[in-house]
Formats: C-alpha cells, sequence, structure tokens
C-alpha cells in the first residue's frame, strides 16, 4: 500500500505488508511496519522507525533520525541520527562496510527467483547515458567466456543464479560492454529498479585494453571481478576519493584489513588477487545479501584453525564445527553474524583464530576443545559437545542437545526443550527464571525435568545443581518421596516396551512400598497377561533375548546372552528386568543402547507425570504406540515431551 503525508508534520504507518511511505515535507515519522518497505522522509527533519531488514530509507534534506527494532540492519548513513533498540544487533563491522546505504532495497529487487539475467549487447542500449555509450564496443567472445565463468563461480558461493537473455530492456538484468573511460578501468551500478540497475562497463582503451582478453592471474580478472561485486551491490571500502572522483559512504576498513586479500572491491591490490575469486569479506557480505549457495549440501565437518581467521559457510546438510583439536580457550557462536574467537578476541575479524559464521548459513552441531569454552547455539537442532574444561553450553532456540563432557559444566537452559548431559564433574544448569516459576520433577537419579509454563523443558542428566535468578537448588536435595518410581518406570519398559498406564502405576507403587521390587517385579510375571506375552514354556535364551531388545533396541551377542542366561538360572524373571535395566543405565553415556533405554525411561516417567497433570489416562495401547516413537535419538524424546508441555493431546 501506498501512503502519502502532507506539507505538514505527519505520522505515517504501514500496513502488514510491503509499503511505500512518502512524508513529503515537514518534520515526519515514518514506520513501516511488518513487510519490506519504502520510507522516502522529504524535506525536513524526520524520523524513521526500522522493523525489517529489508526497510529502505531515502532522505534528502535535513537533520534525520530513526530507531532500529530490527537485528543486523544495514542502517544508511543519510540518516545522522540512528539508534538500536536494546538488544538489537548491528551489522558487523567488516559487512557493514562492504554496503552502501541502499543494500537494505538490493535482495527484495530479486523477489523469490534469485535470478539475475545478463545481457552482451552489439549496440548501446538505449537507456544507456551519453558515459555509458562513449566508445562503445560489445564485449569480445574472450570476454563473454570469461564472464560467465565469473557468473559460474558468483552461483557457487552465493545463491543467484545468472540467465543469459538477448533482451537489454529489463530490471534485473546485468548489461555487460565496453566503453571509452578516462582515468578508470571500469564502473558499475548498484542494484537498483530500472534498465541500468547493474550495469557494467570496462575501459577498453590505454592500459586497459587487456579487459578485452581477459584471462586468470592479470589485473583484467581483479578487474572483472570487482565490478561485477559492485552490480551485485558492494561498494569500495575506503574513503579516499576513486578514479572518477567519487566517495563511498562510511563505515570504511582501517588500513590494516584495505587490502584485496580481505575485499576485491579495495584498491590495495595484490598479483594473489588478480582471479575471478571473491575474498572473505567479499563472500560475508554477499551472503548477507543474497545467502549462500545451496550447491554446498553434504553433511560436512568445518575444522577451527587458531593460525587464521575462520569465515564459514555451508549451503544445507547437517554440519559441524570442530574446535576438538584446540588447547586455547574458544568462544564460539552458531548464529550469524557475531564474533567469535579462538585465544583472546582481535579487534580484527582477519586475525588469526577469529571465528565468525556468514549469513544464511546453519549450523547444528559443534565441539569444544581441552580448554574452558563458551558455545552458543542457534534456532536449529544443535548438538553441542564441550569436551575437556569448564565450559559453558547454550543451545538457544530450538530442540537441542548439550553435553558438558569432563569439567564442571555450565548449561543455560529453558529455550526450547534441550535435553542435557552433564557428564563428569559438577555441572550446574542456568536458569533466568525464579524458583517460582519452573517445575522440578526427579525422573530417576541422574534425571531431572525442569519445565516452565511457556511449553520449554530441559531434560537434565547427571546435572548436579540448578541455579535460579533467586536461589540454587542441588539435585541430591530432590527427594524420591512424593516423585516418581524410576524402577517401577524400567519394569515397564522392559518387559512391556510402554510406559505406565495411572492405574497400574499407583497399584503396583503401593505394592513396592509393602513388599519391595523384587517381589513385585516377580509376581508381575505371574500373571496370566504377562505369561501371554512371556509364556512359561519361553526358553531362558528366548526370554533373555526379548528382554534385551526392550532395553537395548538390539539383540545380544553370544557373550551377553551367555552371562544373561547364567544370571537368570538363579533369580526369577522380575529380578533379571530389575538387574539388566540397572545395568543398562550405569553404563557410560554413547554405550550402544544406553541412549536408547533412558530415552524411553526419562519418557515414561514423564508420561506418568503427564497422566497425573492431566487428570487422565492413557491406554496400554496409545501408550505402545507412542513410547515405541521414542529411540536413541533424544530429540524423539523433545518431540513427545513437547507436545506435553504444549497442551497437545499424546
Amino acid at each position: 500500500m501506498n501512503f502519502y503525508g502532507t506539507s505538514g508534520n505527519d505520522n505515517l504507518t504501514g500496513s502488514t505488508g510491503d509499503d511505500m511511505l512518502s512524508g513529503g515535507s515537514g518534520n515526519d515519522t515514518l514506520d513501516g511496519g511488518a513487510g519490506n518497505d519504502e520510507l522516502y522522509g522529504g524535506s525536513g527533519n524526520d524520523f524513521y522507525i526500522i522493523r525489517d531488514r529489508f526497510d529502505f530509507v531515502y532522505d534528502s534534506s535535513g537533520t534525520d533520525s530513526g530507531i532500529i527494532y530490527a537485528d543486523f540492519y544495514k542502517a544508511d548513513a543519510d540518516v545522522e541520527g540512528w539508534t538500536w533498540a536494546s538488544g538489537v544487533q548491528k551489522l558487523p563491522y567488516w559487512i557493514d562496510s562492504m554496503l552502501p546505504g541502499s543494500a537494505s532495497s538490493f535482495t527484495p529487487l530479486l523477489g523469490g527467483s534469485k535470478t539475475i539475467y545478463f545481457c552482451f549487447p552489439t549496440v548501446a542500449p538505449a537507456h544507456f547515458s551519453s558515459s555509458d555509450a562513449s566508445g562503445f564496443r560489445a564485449f569480445t567472445a574472450q570476454q563473454q567466456a570469461f564472464a560467465k565463468q565469473a557468473f559460474a563461480y558468483i552461483s557457487s558461493v552465493i545463491g543467484i543464479q545468472f540467465v543469459e537473455t538477448s533482451n537489454p530492456a529489463a530490471v534485473n538484468t546485468m548489461v555487460l560492454a565496453n566503453n571509452i573511460q578516462s582515468g578508470s578501468a571500469g564502473y558499475a551500478y548498484y542494484p537498483f529498479d530500472d534498465y541500468q540497475g547493474s550495469d557494467v562497463l570496462l575501459n577498453h582503451t590505454g592500459s586497459s585494453a587487456r579487459n578485452l582478453t581477459p584471462q586468470a592471474g592479470d589485473y583484467s580478472a581483479l578487474t572483472l571481478i570487482h565490478e561485477l561485486g559492485h552490480a551485485l551491490g558492494l561498494k569500495h571500502p575506503f574513503k579516499e576519493s576513486d578514479s572518477i572522483g567519487s566517495s563511498s559512504d562510511g563505515p570504511f576498513l582501517s588500513a590494516a584489513e584495505d587490502s584485496s586479500q580481505w575485499t576485491v572491491m579495495s584498491y590495495n591490490s595484490r598479483p594473489a588477487e588478480y582471479n575471478l575469486l571473491y575474498s572473505p569479506f567479499d563472500i560475508a557480505a554477499l551472503q548477507y545479501l543474497y545467502g549462500p549457495s545451496t550447491a554446498q549440501t553434504a553433511d560436512n565437518v568445518y575444522t577451527l584453525s587458531a593460525t587464521a581467521p575462520n569465515f564459514i559457510w555451508d549451503g544445507g546438510g547437517n554440519d559441524s564445527i570442530d574446535a576438538s583439536s584446540m588447547t586455547q580457550g574458544l568462544t564460539l557462536y552458531l548464529e550469524p553474524g557475531y564474533h567469535g574467537y579462538v585465544g583472546s578476541q582481535s579487534a580484527l575479524m582477519s586475525s588469526a583464530g577469529q571465528v565468525t559464521v556468514n549469513f544464511g548459513t546453519v549450523i547444528e552441531n559443534a565441539r569444544g576443545g581441552s580448554a574452558v569454552d563458551t558455545i552458543i547455539g542457534n534456532g536449529a537442532a544443535n548438538h553441542l559437545y564441550g569436551n575437556g574444561g569448564n565450559d559453558t553450553l547454550s543451545g538457544g532456540a530450538g530442540n537441542d542437545i548439550l553435553e558438558g563432557g569432563d569439567g564442571d559444566d555450565n548449561f543455560i537452559g529453558l529455550s526450547g526443550c534441550d535435553v542435557i548431559y552433564g557428564g563428569n564433574g559438577s555441572d550446574t544448569l542456568s536458569l533466568a527464571s525464579g524458583i517460582t516459576q519452573v517445575q522440578v520433577l526427579k525422573l530417576r537419579n541422574d534425571a531431572l525435568m525442569v519445565s516452565d509454563n511457556n511449553g520449554n523443558v530441559n531434560v537434565c542428566r547427571n546435572v548436579e545443581q540448578i541455579q535460579f535468578a533467586d536461589g540454587a537448588l542441588g539435585a541430591s536435595a530432590l527427594s524420591a518421596t512424593g516423585n516418581l518410581d524410576a524402577i517401577l518406570g524400567q519394569i515397564y519398559v522392559a518387559a512391556f516396551r510402554r510406559a505406565p498406564e495411572t492405574e497400574g502405576y499407583n497399584y503396583w507403587s503401593q505394592d513396592v512400598a509393602a513388599r519391595g521390587y523384587a517381589a513385585v517385579a516377580e509376581t508381575m510375571f505371574s500373571l496370566d497377561i504377562v505369561k501371554v506375552i512371556y509364556p512359561v514354556a519361553m526358553t531362558a535364551s528366548q526370554f533373555v533375548t526379548a528382554i534385551y531388545n526392550n532395553v537395548f533396541d538390539r539383540a545380544p551377542d553370544a557373550q551377553g546372552l551367555e552371562f544373561w542366561i547364567g544370571h537368570l538360572a538363579s533369580r526369577s524373571r522380575g529380578q533379571l528386568v530389575i538387574d539388566m535395566t540397572n545395568a543398562a543405565l550405569t553404563t557410560a553415556d554413547g554405550t550402544s543402547g544406553k541412549d536408547f533405554f533412558q530415552n524411553r525411561l526419562d519418557w515414561s516417567l514423564y508420561a506418568v507425570s503427564y497422566q497425573s497433570e492431566q487428570q487422565r489416562e492413557m491406554t496400554p495401547d496409545h501408550l505402545t504406540m507412542v513410547t515405541n516413537s521414542v529411540n536413541a535419538d533424544a530429540s524423539t524424546l523433545l518431540t513427545l515431551i513437547g507436545q506435553g508441555e504444549s497442551g497437545i493431546a499424546l
């Protein structure tokens, strides 16, 4: 929708779609609302409210200001007084310094197609200015082939496809031609919604005649990739005037990074960059605009370096960052746009050991080193492993798996549904909530379930204490009284491959109090309904194999089968179930079968609590069906618990 102001001081607010707001004269306030909006202040001292990363601002005069509510927004320097709302993240300098003020408009120009057309006209197009058309000369066959090689490379790095066309009179069409220029090897226009947008003109005279016969290793290659950078939306990173007297808007890179080693948009070039390749800052800025290429979709592992900067990008798959060889502390953010580091943080992103994930990249997993690490996840389902040292792990949004490893680790909890393995050491779950704002349920000796009223759930294993905003609670202080009977849950999962129903659980809990677990387990296996599943005539080998499958989700090996058959010879079937499940839970995390059983056990104990809270009983058939959806992957446990906490009937 279009909204127009008057000559007075107007207050214009857009709709939830893509709007155009024009304030006209006067001191106006423009708020586009949701959507990709165009905000034109006109004359006067205007105020802009930015709520979306793709809001475009154009202001012609006045002393203007605005507030930004969108993370990583590219602010136009034509507005003199920008402020950022509390908690809003600024665009990192190594990207901000590469983009002009109009950059927020570039991505929406392409719509959903992410296609740029290119054309090699044989005559000067009608939309060319007199300067563009001066000494017009069509691209040579060698130039055309070289340009297509450049487009293929660019498509391998960013999420843009290039398609050749014979029509230069169209938007989102890059016209490439030669002309005569004074003092420059070439120039190009930024993306814009007219025919001239993204056109590229190369000088074919004097020393720039080499542009007619470009090749890798020659300055002509740097010229082409540089001008294509402008055509895609990159600016110069330096303040000095260029060859035609123009100077880019700030901010700018420092002298230490104003080099083609870091950006081919620099005028400080090295022969090493005389190729059709972008440098790290170029790729970071272009992926901010257009996202990464989706050609790189394997399950990749990115090993961090302490001796070089780490710019990580990926197009898909289930990917990992590996710092397991690091002996210095690591600070790592999986969310794009942040500045992590191995060892110490430098002011320069180009310094050794610095780490960032480029925009559009989703990294699912990370592994720390032997020192004190801080690893912060993103909105995906992350698996974070601290390894050695006293680490801090935060999964962020999403359903995550956090493993501390060795050391006294700290887990930032209650953001999504997470499974947390404390590992060795004295480990802490840290919550921003007060102690009365969460519910803590003891599932078993080394497992807790912590939940809040917003559907966030943390299942904690081997976590020794919970730190609240207003106090602390040791896991050992939680009494089994009034909590759940883990051993009874073990029997149900191992014998019946399901969680207990309320009536059965309550009945057997009272019997356990009177007679003990062994007697109750023996009684359960004497019931006719249980004999249907495990007949008296079943051999010891058959019985052990059946229970082993229920506990470990696999058949026993020969040695294990022989051990448990011998065990059964002097014990009842019920006692064997108790002993086998206790043995399963005392094995190390990661041991084959343990994750399967403890996930099912934790789900079963949660299901008991859930039925009690909901005051309704699930049928054994339904419990069997739901329990069978839980396997060794902790995300299957989180899915069911998350549904229960969200009020969805299980």
